[in-house]
């Protein structure tokens, strides 16, 4: 490309900035330079790289780049999210339905739902989908229509 000017008066990184081109790369060539000449005083021109080559980085690349993780990211969240919401909803829908008349049995098929949906909620919580608090709330919820299912019908066993 070009000749860069690096100013190493010292190992700093404000002189490391200074070798930005104009069209938003930035040259290695410079960063290799200043530590050579980490300890000089003066000004120093590079016409050739150090190193025999000249190394860019597009300053779009990462962005590009942040932005395709973050999709991903977001598809991946939203499916869990989904998902934790499907079973809670077959959870209180099953609960709701066993209100007025409930069997031991069908109790029973209730706590099954009621740990598959805790086990995804546990899960997100612990990959960073849902905040520790979000799921604790929504696992209190449905141990509530359990109990709420469990009083209706007298079969609390108390212990």
């Amino acid at each position: 490309m070009s000749a860069t000017m690096c100013t190493t008066a010292s190992f700093a990184p404000s002189s490391l900035l200074s070798s930005r081109f104009s069209n938003g790369t930035v040259s290695f060539a410079c960063l290799l330079s200043s530590r050579a000449s980490a300890f000089q005083t003066s000004t120093t021109t590079t016409k050739k790289p150090v190193s025999g080559f000249q190394f860019h980085i597009e300053a779009k690349q990462n962005k590009v780049a942040r932005t395709l993780l973050t999709q991903k990211e977001r598809t991946y969240n939203k499916a869990r999210k989904s998902e934790i919401a499907t079973r809670i909803k077959k959870v209180r829908t099953l609960a709701e339905i066993l209100l007025p008349a409930a069997t031991e049995d069908n109790v029973a098929e209730l706590e099954k739902l009621i740990s598959e949906a805790t086990k995804s909620v546990d899960k997100a919580v612990s990959k960073g989908v849902l905040h520790k608090n979000t799921g604790a709330r929504r696992k209190s919820r449905m141990a509530r229509c359990k109990q709420a299912v469990l009083k209706a019908n007298n079969l609390m066993t108390y212990n």
